[in-house]
């Protein structure tokens, strides 16, 4: 199969040359050799894994336990978002007191809020945090699907997110409670957060060097109806991607991207290359789609995805092949 496109993709260069007179040929950039990719987040999904296409490796992975959730900077604001791996929620509550316990039953009708899987710095309507506000995390499932429980969340009285803030986190009954000191990335960089160690994580590895996050993530289907799926998100704010019919591999092997529609959800591969065959109890691979992706450093891949399986027939190991333009 690899030798077929490697002739195919000879076979349309060499007719870009076989032009008319007095045509002018656009010589493309010459192709880079075909890659086989293989990164996993382990059978049970309980891995979330950084890798980079341009170096073929896991930049970082973690434990989805890791982490609960994240603050970055955007637009003189901050917005939080969840570790969606876990199925966390998030909702303001409606006692203001960080110092008043609650019990699990004071929160089971409060309005919670999931993050987008589009990105929560892509969306309209983000979860700005406001100082001087009690929000109630629910944390969650752990790896064995069982819930973890609750937490809460304060932030200071202050005017400016640029300067060093305080967040207090406790145990919904502040049987446990922890202040910690936080000075935001003026650029947007996301700072992690464990409110299961209460303390700050570090997590993401720096923009420019991956660009895809694999990860389980909370989707929302069927209308409203909210799952937890397994696929490839694109939340580097250095990388665009563009969906395309695998038969245009070879043409847009060469062709002009300027005029693709790229687009920087954080979904836009997600889930959805593979569905679940009641019939046989497995996973087939949409093979009939691949994806272009482009980087801030001006570097361009195209990806297609192959499998969900390992050698010993388990699911979570993502198999792709990429080729650099």
């Amino acid at each position: 199969m690899q030798f077929l496109k490697r002739v195919c993709i000879l076979f349309f260069s060499a007719s870009l040359f076989g032009c008319m007179d007095k045509e002018m040929p656009i010589h493309p950039v010459p192709p880079g050799d075909l890659e086989i990719h293989s990164p996993g987040i382990g059978s049970d999904y309980g891995i979330q894994v950084y890798y980079s296409i341009a170096q073929n490796e896991v930049i970082a992975s973690n434990l989805k336990t890791d982490w609960c959730f994240a603050l970055q900077i955007k637009n003189d604001s901050v917005i939080l978002s969840l570790n969606s791996s876990r199925y966390m929620r998030i909702s303001p509550s409606i006692q203001d007191d960080f110092n008043t316990p609650l019990t699990e039953s004071d929160v089971e009708d409060i309005d919670w809020q999931i993050s987008s899987s589009t990105g929560v710095d892509q969306v309209d309507n983000p979860f700005f945090i406001e100082s001087n506000t009690l929000y109630i995390m629910d944390l969650g499932r752990n790896i064995a699907g069982e819930p973890i429980g609750y937490a809460r969340l304060t932030f200071d009285n202050l005017t400016h997110w640029l300067e060093e803030f305080n967040v207090q986190i406790g145990a919904l009954d502040l049987s446990t409670s922890s202040t910690i000191n936080v000075l935001l990335d003026p650029e947007g960089i996301r700072s992690h957060f464990s409110a299961l160690e209460q303390s700050k994580k570090e997590i993401e590895p720096a923009p420019g060097s991956w660009e895809l996050w694999l990860t389980q993530y909370t989707e929302v289907l069927d209308g409203n109806i909210q799952y937890l799926v397994s696929g490839i998100l694109t939340p580097s704010p250095t990388v665009e991607v563009y969906q395309a019919p695998f038969s245009d591999w070879d043409v847009l092997l060469v062709s002009d991207w300027s005029s693709l529609a790229f687009n920087s959800d954080w979904n836009e591969i997600g889930y959805d290359w593979k569905s679940y065959d009641l019939s046989v109890g497995s996973y087939d691979v949409n093979q009939d789609v691949m994806y272009c992706i482009k980087t801030a450093e001006e570097r361009e891949f195209l990806i297609h995805i192959i499998d969900f399986y390992d050698d010993d027939g388990q699911t979570g190991t993502f198999t792709f092949e990429s080729i650099e333009r």
